[in-house]
């Protein structure tokens, strides 16, 4: 999750339509909070200038619409594959990787990060890492047996983060391959797959070794903090 870009206008034209329009005010107060988020040493952190630029034009949507937005993509975009339509496939999958980058940076962007938006991002998350992994054996880019092993370090890469933060140990940015990066990695894949079948099964090869290499990582990393407290203070 995360935020964005910054207003314009001058202050008088501002004023001049706020007071007959509280949605324009609405709408002006959000693009303020977003250039003070963005000045902030935390924003830079977070959120990288392009990201900002691309989540500017759906300020105005709902951060909790734009994660099903995703989630329905993604899964429409499956269908689409089992019934031969590979290019509506990869469309769909940067169509709802792009929401999923959005989704947070909206939410802070509007002051409105809830519980409820963090439980239906992470649910979102898993049932489309699921849908990942079921098109790549679709596409015969993974084995049966490695299907399931993938799916299954995608969901054990979220299970050791949320479980590590849930005993107070910092896991944000522990391990090769986060969430970005596998998807960076099944498009790289699903781009290859049209070209280059050997070349596309190899990365899902990569993309199995770095999503296990990424729970060992974080495994040892909580098991460290947690058998020594002093280092996670």
């Amino acid at each position: 999750m995360q935020p964005r870009g910054s207003p314009g206008g001058s202050e008088g034209g501002r004023r001049g339509h706020s007071q007959g329009h509280p949605h324009t005010l609405r709408q002006e107060e959000v693009l303020r909070s977003v250039g003070e988020y963005a000045c902030s040493p935390g924003s830079r952190r977070s959120s990288p200038p392009i990201l900002a630029a691309l989540a500017k034009p759906f300020l105005g949507l709902s951060p909790n619409a734009v994660t099903l937005a995703g989630l329905a993509v993604c899964t429409a975009g499956y269908m689409a594959l089992l019934a031969g339509h590979f290019a509506v496939f990869i469309a769909a999958v940067i169509a709802s990787s792009f929401a999923d980058a959005i989704d947070g940076y909206i939410a802070r962007a509007q002051g409105r990060v809830t519980k409820l938006g963090a439980f239906l991002d992470s649910v979102s998350d898993r049932v489309e890492d699921v849908l990942l992994g079921a098109a790549l054996l679709e596409l015969q880019l993974v084995e049966p047996r490695e299907a399931v092993l993938l799916v299954a370090g995608f969901l054990l890469v979220s299970y050791t983060r949320s479980r590590g933060e849930s005993l107070g140990v910092e896991m944000a940015g522990v391990g090769l391959a986060e969430r970005g990066e596998r998807l960076a990695l099944i498009l790289l894949s699903l781009i290859l797959y049209a070209c280059w079948v050997q070349a596309a099964r190899a990365v899902a090869m990569v993309l199995l070794a770095l999503t296990y290499a990424t729970v060992l990582q974080r495994v040892f990393h909580a098991a460290r903090a947690l058998s020594n407290p002093a280092l996670n203070a």
